[in-house]
């Protein structure tokens, strides 16, 4: 009587069953932002928390109050009126009274975008879930640092240098000690870079380091991305610049 998506009795399921889906959906959403939440404080990265919560409630509101307070099809069959998000409270008409029937189908299509959006938060958050960078191996670890210099000019041309300074982490040593406690506060996830296979990134900074070992391989570039093991990653949230932070203290505990 009322398809949403196309299809008919037959073919559909009841207005009753899509509504328990979009709570369902509802539900899964609030509860995905509770887990958010709780990752974020668990690693000290309230910022990640906080972005969980606006990131999730803005998906609430785009995939499930809005859609209903504009569904022709989630109305009343009785008096017309349209249930709206108050559906997610109450199974009943809040204009009427009358429950919702089990009798007015909707097609299947609903079924598979509600799994289609369900599928893609899961795997999108799945796939940039924090992790905790690699911790120094227990043996000597070389450190590099490569400041931008000023230019060399000749005949009016300008030519880059680089300066650069070495460091050698022995384990047990102040230094290697405090240098692991520093990554220790800090997460990388993987980003759109990650998935597209990239091997360099734009905006090195002015300062670049570099820690190596036997299996062992962090390289920190710019405000944002890190080489780990050959592969790039993020650090923190985009545009919190917790890589330039990460760099600079692991520089101030070299000096």
């Amino acid at each position: 009587m009322y398809p949403l998506f196309g299809g008919g009795k037959e073919h559909g399921m009841s207005l009753r069953n899509h509504v328990v889906a979009v709570r369902a959906l509802a539900a899964g959403v609030l509860i995905w932002i509770a887990v958010q939440i709780g990752q974020g404080l668990w690693l000290g990265e309230w910022r990640y928390a906080l972005s969980g919560v606006v990131g999730g409630l803005l998906w609430l509101t785009l995939v499930v109050v809005l859609p209903l307070r504009s569904s022709i099809a989630l109305a009343c069959p009785s008096c017309g009126y349209s249930y709206g998000p108050r559906i997610l409270l109450k199974m009943a008409c809040p204009h009427c009274g009358e429950p919702v029937p089990t009798d007015v189908c909707t097609g299947r299509g609903m079924i598979a975008v509600l799994v289609l959006l369900a599928a893609l938060v899961v795997g999108k958050e799945a796939y940039t879930w924090p992790m905790a960078l690699p911790s120094l191996p227990q043996e000597e670890v070389s450190v590099t640092v490569q400041r931008n210099a000023y230019p060399l000019v000749e005949n009016y041309a300008a030519f880059p240098q680089t300066q650069m300074e070495h460091y050698v982490l022995k384990p047990g040593t102040p230094e290697a000690e405090e240098v692991a406690e520093i990554l220790s506060d800090y997460t990388y996830r993987r980003c759109w870079k990650t998935l597209r296979g990239d091997t360099a990134v734009s905006g090195l900074g002015e300062v670049q380091r570099y820690l190596s070992g036997t299996d062992f391989d962090l390289s920190l570039l710019g405000s944002r991305y890190a080489f780990i093991n050959g592969a790039v990653y993020q650090i923190g949230l985009s545009g919190d610049g917790a890589g330039a932070e990460l760099a600079a203290r692991i520089v101030q505990a070299l000096e």
